[in-house]
């Protein structure tokens, strides 16, 4: 199974698009901008603007990218194409709901799918030395993004009404985007130097306190550590879950927000413990009322309403995230039902299996860094789908997705391609490495 595991990401040393040959001196700092731009811009406009999502920030930015990469094919890669078309049938069956913004997020979609594709394309075409430059660059900034959120309350416009971190509406959505940056720049790292990395995270989701950015740091301790003290670190997360929940630790300052969420009985009040169990309860009633077939793309939040719903309404006088669920699974089984399900499990295995081939990962110069990035945001996409989401306008989402499909396009142009020959990627440098 190893071997496979390898063989995988010896696919992924052969892209279809060659990397530049061309050498520059100094950092690429509007790269590195460009490529922060993408990660922060969207959420910027969606906060300042009062938009009911990033959908708006993400196509404006989109037609930037437009713009940059004129010169680029484009095109939408077949999973883009199958996620896109299950959307409209999904819309032929269920004739109800607001048509208008069912079919303008199909056309949005579209539009941020060519985007992100001809930009990370580009991005594809670099040497592996100016992406780490760009990847260490974003990963300070963001690191940056967080010390400030955190010293200096800077609340302009509509921030005044959150819990933020500028550019970010709060804390778990930085959290988002910030975790497949340090995974990716913790692959430029020896194994034994990874974990300082993971530390940061764990600091970060400490210091705020944020469950989300705590969930990152365990995966990347995870990738980092060997195996006997990734095992003690589960066993360590869940004793200071119980320990949370028995109420041992009630002096430290941070108690109370993991109270609220870990350890909380049905009758908490708290909101974001509320609407993450609403999540959940939405789907399944909406698997029950629809038979399995789910209440159709966009309309999450049209079942009827389950005890977590009605609470939030009784405790907080309106409904929050009704629409978008708590994380993006919740969101597409109940939408797509049975087929959502699937879904979600490929999803979940596909992640496993990135983080599993990152945590053998040792350094090889000859791996590529850009498949080390897509793997790194595939392997952290986890977190969105089970835990924490922002529904399907979402930079991560996207940058997933193109990921995914540069996966499959190296997988299908293996199975066509010859055997490798005995000093190629897989049976020489990446197996003496790693077994």
């Amino acid at each position: 199974m190893t071997n496979s595991a390898l063989n995988y990401m010896g696919t992924l040393s052969n892209p279809a698009i060659a990397p530049s040959r061309r050498s520059r001196h100094g950092w690429p700092v509007f790269s590195a901008a460009l490529f922060v731009g993408y990660l922060t811009i969207p959420h910027f406009i969606f906060v300042y603007f009062g938009q009911s999502s990033l959908a708006a920030g993400l196509l404006v930015y989109a037609f930037g990218l437009l713009l940059y990469t004129f010169k680029k094919r484009l095109v939408l890669t077949p999973l883009q194409l199958c996620i896109l078309s299950i959307a409209g049938v999904s819309i032929g069956v269920h004739h109800e709901g607001e048509l208008s913004r069912q079919l303008l997020s199909i056309l949005v979609m579209g539009v941020i799918f060519v985007a992100t594709n001809c930009y990370f394309r580009d991005l594809e075409s670099r040497q592996d030395q100016r992406l780490r430059q760009i990847v260490k660059l974003a990963f300070f900034v963001l690191c940056l993004i967080g010390v400030v959120g955190k010293v200096i309350a800077f609340r302009p416009g509509n921030y005044a009404l959150r819990s933020s971190v500028f550019p970010f509406s709060e804390p778990s959505h930085y959290a988002l985007v910030f975790a497949p940056i340090a995974c990716a720049y913790m692959l430029q790292f020896p194994k034994h130097k990874q974990a300082g990395v993971a530390a940061v995270v764990l600091l970060m989701g400490l210091i705020y306190p944020n469950v989300t950015l705590i969930a990152a740091s365990v995966l990347l301790l995870m990738i980092s550590l060997r195996v006997w003290a990734a095992i003690v670190l589960l066993v360590f997360t869940c004793a200071v879950v119980a320990v949370i929940g028995s109420g041992a630790l009630e002096k430290l300052p941070q108690y109370e927000y993991f109270f609220d969420r870990l350890g909380r009985s049905d009758e908490s009040r708290n909101l974001t413990y509320l609407v993450y169990t609403q999540g959940w309860q939405q789907a399944a009633i909406a698997l029950k009322e629809t038979n399995g077939i789910g209440v159709g793309f966009q309309r999450f939040g049209q079942e009827s309403a389950g005890s977590a719903a009605v609470r939030i309404e009784e405790y907080f006088g309106q409904e929050y995230n009704r629409k978008d669920g708590s994380n993006l699974g919740s969101k597409i089984i109940g939408e797509f039902g049975l087929l959502g399900i699937v879904i979600c499990i490929s999803m979940i295995l596909y992640a496993g299996y990135s983080l599993f081939i990152l945590r053998r990962y040792e350094g090889v110069r000859r791996v590529r860094y850009f498949d080390l990035v897509c793997m790194s945001v595939s392997g952290m996409f986890l977190i969105e789908v089970v835990f924490r989401g922002m529904s399907y306008f979402s930079p991560m989402l996207f940058l997933y997705c193109y990921a995914i499909s540069r996966a499959m396009s190296s997988m299908t142009h293996r199975t066509r391609s010859t055997p490798p020959q005995p000093n190629s990627l897989v049976e020489g440098s990446m197996v003496q490495q790693i077994d």
